[in-house]
């Protein structure tokens, strides 16, 4: 199962993916480290970075990470391994390997899909095991998901709902989810 080219991704929910970075940036701190994945969601909130001083970026996403370079002056560590096709994003065991040397204050991170109990989950093992991990690694945990991802599966679980802190979504939740995602610890902040 292939993924959607990334640049088909990146043109698709382009003002739903900013608004979505939007909200993520309140959660940003001047001094900090932060694991950013390489979804074409997380590749909008770029031009946000330029209000906050002296953040070091640790992403496995190309475009991100040249970006970032090129449109502010925070510091960029990319992580090493395998480059793989359509999604920009460096992945596999060397990847995950280079990541286990990090630790971050905050992760922020897209998902492929959100099943109706609120897993987290991606088209391939390579990718989930990334987010597994950048959640793992981190102090808190960010995930922007537009509408268009919920109640929907995909093969491999990277995490679980209760291990989000802030869920930034322009999904309309029912009504008696609201009381369980606040149950599992997470903060719905609607954008």
């Amino acid at each position: 199962n292939r993924e959607i080219s990334f640049e088909l991704r990146e043109r698709t929910n382009l003002q739903q993916k900013q608004a979505l970075c939007r909200k993520a940036v309140d959660y940003i701190n001047d001094n900090s480290s932060i694991f950013i994945d390489s979804s074409t969601t997380c590749l909008q909130i770029v031009p946000y970075l330029n209000s906050f001083r002296n953040l070091t970026i640790i992403t496995n996403g190309l475009f991100l990470a040249d970006r970032i370079i090129s449109e502010t002056k925070h510091v960029v560590i990319l992580v090493g391994g395998s480059i793989q096709p359509n999604t920009n994003s460096i992945l596999g065991p060397l990847a995950t390997a280079n990541l286990l040397r990090f630790h971050a204050s905050l992760a922020i991170m897209s998902s492929a899909s959100v099943d109706e109990n609120y897993s987290l989950s991606e088209e391939t093992i390579d990718s989930a095991e990334m987010k597994h991990l950048m959640n793992q690694r981190s102090d808190k945990t960010i995930c922007l998901i537009d509408k268009t991802k919920f109640n929907r599966h995909a093969l491999f679980t990277s995490f679980e709902i209760d291990k989000v802190d802030v869920l930034i979504s322009d999904y309309d939740f029912p009504k008696e989810d609201f009381s369980k995602l606040e149950r599992f610890g997470v903060t719905l902040v609607h954008a």
